[in-house]
């Protein structure tokens, strides 16, 4: 923008000298060069204030021998209105020369044209200030969803170290207890079977009974391993049975959960989405909604299953997709799937999931 207002008040004085008198005398064209020559390194390659004080200098010269030179003094109005602080001593030095340099009529025209000048340059300032917080308010975003994509990747790591530690304490426990159990019934069997066989030339019958028992208990010896075994089997529960404990522990507000009778059938990566989506939508309602009643319905067909998130709150005819929805989007995305979001009359989300890779391509552009 300030080029092209610079480019205009060039073509104005060029204008004005060439039609303002029948020639040109050299001394005018040196000059209307020259001040070209120094805007452009003012503006584009050396922007410093002794650039500027020369500028104003030519300007003023140049402006005795020819009055249309004057207006040049409004090149120098993107400085002096940068210069918050000299504000009124810069537009002094602007206004107060060419004063002198003409008659009145051309003086008063100078005062409006210089008029024009200011309220276009100042609405020029104006924007590019608008426009360099944007771009400051668009770098602290970035920046902050960078920073937030690091802590969230060391909470990853974090939370692996942890689950490693606990692996660790874990195997250490099992590999003590059957230290404990079952490693002192072998050893007590072993020295078992050892008497048996010692006794075995001196009385064939005490190590026949010797041997019996041994293998008796090491039957219950086996059970024990068995049992032991059974019970460091983590007890997982299915991804329906987390998402409706998930749901009957919400007590923000009034909650209803309707769902197929056959849930068999779908995979976990599928459940792991779903459980993530039902978590995101009820933070959401607890955080913006103000709702006082929440339903969810997971319905599920041999193609599809559908999830279906309704609330009575305030709602948002237009929202912004933030970092939750969009996760939302990009883990359906993900699985070829669709979600569809309504911010009329409360706050609706639908998520369909295909359970084949046949209907993965039926929701593709349908997201809304």
């Amino acid at each position: 923008m300030i080029y092209i207002y610079q480019f205009l008040l060039f073509c104005l004085m060029g204008y004005e000298l060439v039609t303002g008198k029948n020639t040109l005398t050299p001394f005018e064209v040196v000059c209307f060069l020259s001040l070209v020559i120094i805007n452009l390194l003012k503006t584009r390659y050396l922007p410093k204030k002794w650039m500027a004080q020369a500028e104003w200098l030519l300007i003023l010269l140049a402006g005795v021998n020819q009055p249309i030179f004057a207006a040049g003094f409004a090149l120098l109005l993107p400085e002096a209105i940068k210069a918050k602080g000299h504000l009124l001593t810069d537009l002094s030095f602007l206004i107060l020369p060419p004063l002198f340099m003409g008659n009145f009529q051309q003086t008063l025209l100078f005062l409006i044209v210089f008029g024009i000048c200011y309220f276009f340059v100042s609405l020029i300032d104006r924007l590019q200030t608008t426009e360099q917080q944007f771009r400051k308010i668009t770098d602290d975003e970035r920046y902050y969803i960078y920073e937030l994509e690091k802590s969230k990747r060391q909470l990853q790591q974090q939370a692996e170290g942890r689950a490693h530690l606990a692996e660790l304490k874990e195997r250490n426990r099992i590999a003590r207890d059957l230290h404990d159990t079952v490693g002192h019934r072998i050893a007590g069997l072993y020295m078992q079977l050892q008497a048996a066989y010692k006794i075995r030339n001196i009385s064939v019958d005490k190590s026949d009974k010797l041997i019996e028992k041994t293998i008796e208990e090491l039957s219950g010896t086996l059970q024990l391993v068995h049992d032991t075994a059974h019970d460091l089997l983590p007890k997982r529960r299915s991804g329906f049975e987390r998402i409706r404990q998930m749901i009957q522990t919400f007590h923000y507000c009034e909650t209803s959960f309707a769902f197929s009778e056959d849930m068999e059938g779908v995979p976990e990566q599928h459940w792991k989405v779903l459980e993530d989506n039902v978590r995101e939508a009820l933070t959401n309602v607890f955080k913006h909604s103000g709702a006082t009643k929440v339903g969810i319905e997971l319905k599920k067909n041999q193609h599809f299953v559908r999830l279906f998130i309704h609330d009575n709150g305030r709602g948002s005819p237009v929202f912004r997709e933030h970092l939750g929805l969009n996760g939302m989007k990009e883990r359906v995305n993900k699985l070829g799937g669709s979600l569809s979001l309504d911010g009329q009359s409360g706050f609706k989300i639908v998520c369909m999931l295909p359970l084949t890779k046949k209907e993965s391509g039926v929701f593709e552009d349908s997201h809304r």
